[in-house]
């Protein structure tokens, strides 16, 4: 269980800076059809400056939400499953299916020699 908790937050987290990097790239990409002292000093270099610092937040947001989330979950789900196995070993029940396979002896045919036959 905890390598599907761990498996999530790192999804999270990879995501989340994917798409940091991607905001970035795409508002800042405008930028370079323009020329430089419109860009950097102008209007339009303040309202990008601004759209990137908001969806930056929104980005870390959604992540900070799925973090609640996971976090929520093992809270919860952790204690739940110590529980449910004390319960099922205290009871002598076994939920997991184990496949055991029974060894059947291999049986080897006896074969005759030419040579033992003919005598």
């Amino acid at each position: 269980m905890i390598k599907l908790y761990r498996g999530i937050v790192d999804i999270l987290v990879t995501q989340s800076r994917d798409m940091g990097v991607q905001f970035s790239k795409h508002i800042r990409g405008n930028l370079t059809n323009k020329a430089v002292e419109e860009s950097e000093t102008g209007s339009t270099g303040i309202w990008n400056m601004l759209l990137e610092i908001i969806f930056l937040v929104f980005g870390q947001l959604i992540f900070l939400v799925g973090l609640f989330i996971v976090a929520s979950f093992a809270i919860v789900f952790f204690p739940l499953q110590a529980v449910w196995c004390g319960f099922m070993n205290m009871t002598n029940f076994r939920t997991a299916y184990n496949n055991i396979q029974e060894t059947k002896p291999v049986s080897v045919e006896p074969k005759l020699d030419k040579n033992t036959t003919q005598a």
